[in-house]
């Protein structure tokens, strides 16, 4: 009986030595494949993971950015995405301006926080067709599409966490958004300097206004004739977290983990775009997690938000 633990144990040894072995031989593999392919490659084969979740790569930055014309802009907004957002792993701070400019209702929106293995910010502008019997309050029930080509702001923001500038993004655009891999972060740490330029001193008055309706003082937004200029710390509208702090907090504890692990997995490499194409050799189900960041590949599958091909 002893000599059949003994060899059990002799059994589960080499086993163990064997997995290690194979680990460090796949490992070695890995980072060859990423040593050897050409930058060109690693982008473009990072864009195409991206691409059908509506997002691509910047090499300048080392980020992730949305694009101009992703299919997420044919589903426009809903207040509910935010109320939901904690379920597809993003926990972040919401901040809604709502304002009425040429007899319609307009929602230009901040984002800041923690989007599954990322840190991010985002900027979306929207409009809505007001309802006759529409009230100041009744936009849960609202919903919003994203502005045409020829209704893009110009917009530029600064993402800071505890006062360390993390990344920043300026474009003419709808959805000015920008995520960096790996970092985790909690809401409540990162703020935001925002400049929005509008094509009207009146358009750009009315989102001043709905800055002031909703609880921002002049410190912290600047009035300038076509542009706003402001500071987003903490958000002053109600926020979805107050309802879901348990599944905030076990999202947080998955995000914060997965984070980790990237970090470790990938400390051999030194930019984002070498450490996200190592991932996708060595460890695909940590790759494919970071791919779907957002939550939005969990969207994508539902046929009403099937994106074009």
């Amino acid at each position: 009986m002893r000599e059949i633990f003994i060899n059990i144990g002799i059994l589960f040894l080499l086993l163990v030595i064997l997995y290690i072995f194979i680990a460090k031989l796949r490992t070695k593999r890995a980072i060859k494949k990423v040593n050897e392919a050409s930058k060109d490659e690693k982008i473009r084969k990072l864009d195409d993971a991206l691409r059908p979740f509506g997002f691509l790569y910047d090499p300048k930055q080392d980020i992730i950015y949305s694009r101009l014309h992703p299919w997420q802009r044919k589903i426009g907004y809903e207040k509910t995405f935010d109320e939901g957002a904690v379920l597809l792993s993003m926990v972040i701070d919401c901040e809604p301006v709502y304002f009425e400019y040429e007899g319609k209702r307009w929602l230009i929106e901040l984002w800041k926080g923690q989007y599954g293995m990322t840190t991010g910010a985002e900027i979306g502008v929207y409009r809505a067709e007001k309802p006759e019997d529409f009230k100041p309050g009744d936009e849960r029930g609202l919903h919003y599409d994203a502005v045409d080509d020829d209704e893009l702001l110009f917009m530029q923001y600064v993402l800071y966490r505890s006062e360390e500038e993390i990344l920043r993004r300026k474009a003419r655009h709808w959805w000015l958004t920008a995520f960096e891999p790996g970092l985790y972060s909690a809401p409540e740490e990162l703020s935001m300097c925002v400049k929005i330029v509008f094509p009207t001193e009146r358009m750009c008055y009315a989102f001043f206004k709905g800055l002031l309706d909703g609880g921002y003082r002049s410190r912290e937004a600047y009035f300038g004739g076509n542009y706003v200029t402001m500071y987003y710390d903490c958000p002053k509208r109600k926020q979805p977290r107050r309802n879901h702090r348990i599944l905030r907090w076990l999202a947080q504890k998955n995000n914060k983990r997965n984070c980790r692990l990237y970090q470790k997995r990938t400390r051999m490499f030194g930019t984002d775009l070498d450490k996200i194409t190592f991932l996708r050799y060595r460890y695909p189900v940590l790759y494919r997690t970071l791919i779907g960041f957002t939550g939005w590949r969990r969207l994508r599958s539902h046929k009403k938000y099937e994106p074009e091909v």
